[in-house]
């Protein structure tokens, strides 16, 4: 993982925060077996975001996590005696909006 972040202090008190996480994952087997079917490859994922913050109350912050768009498994399960095989794949690419409030 890699991540920076930097705070731009303005005139008004307030601050602008830009931030970059980058993430990578080597492959993984999910199962002890190593069944093919349930194994994680490796990704990488990138998430950006800039938090705008009002004199230490208010902060809204706007960010896209998994910027590429990256398909890549995050759990997988298998059984051969049943014969089933089933995989959770992570979000796509997702916006989000979000704001705080300190009392």
């Amino acid at each position: 993982n890699l991540a920076a972040s930097y705070i731009i202090e303005l005139n008004n008190g307030s601050t602008i925060t830009p931030r970059m996480d980058w993430i990578y994952k080597s492959e993984i087997q999910y199962e002890p077996v190593n069944n093919k079917d349930v194994e994680g490859d490796s990704y990488k994922r990138l998430n950006l975001s800039v938090a705008y913050e009002f004199n230490d109350k208010l902060k809204f912050s706007l960010g896209v996590n998994n910027v590429t768009d990256e398909e890549y498994i995050i759990a997988g399960d298998s059984n051969g005696l049943l014969g089933y095989s089933l995989v959770v794949y992570d979000r796509p690419r997702n916006w989000y909006l979000s704001a705080e409030y300190n009392f």
